[in-house]
């Protein structure tokens, strides 16, 4: 899950330079790039990212070895980054889990919380929805050009 979460932080970051894209690479790990793509896939139904693509790097033997991940970054119409803030909840050293009921608090009006779930990765919005809670993972906020989208859900 770290690394995971970290890629948000790159993503913050190469928008605050002013990148157009930006690209990584992480070794072959089935269950690490399903959460990657999950990650990669609320960003972009959420605003925060214009697309992405992946390449699977395979050896001469036909054997996958790694990822390539590019992603496209999305900006407002005065060029202002789509991430305004984000901030880490759950550490290594301190994990925040939080029920349910606890999401129908209002810290993220102008934002979102990306949660791990039973469900997988989901919005706050998402959890409330269905009615699970999990591993607050991060918390992201938006400049006020976002538009929030239609979205699907397991449950």
């Amino acid at each position: 899950m770290k690394n995971i979460t970290e890629r948000i932080s790159s993503i913050h970051n190469a928008q605050r330079l002013g990148r157009k894209q930006i690209t990584f690479s992480s070794p072959f790990e089935v269950a690490s790039n399903s959460l990657r793509r999950n990650l990669l896939r609320i960003l972009v139904r959420e605003g925060y990212l214009e697309s992405f693509s992946i390449f699977q790097s395979v050896s001469t033997s036909g054997t996958p070895i790694g990822s390539i991940f590019t992603l496209f970054l999305k900006y407002g119409p005065r060029g202002e980054p789509a991430i305004r803030d984000i901030r880490a909840l759950s550490l290594s050293s301190r994990r925040v889990y939080l029920p349910a009921s606890a999401l129908w608090q209002p810290q993220f009006l102008d934002g979102v919380l990306i949660l791990s779930t039973p469900c997988g990765l989901l919005t706050d919005r998402e959890a409330r929805q269905i009615g699970v809670g999990g591993e607050a993972l991060r918390g992201i906020r938006l400049f006020s050009f976002h538009v929030f989208s239609s979205y699907s859900f397991c449950g």
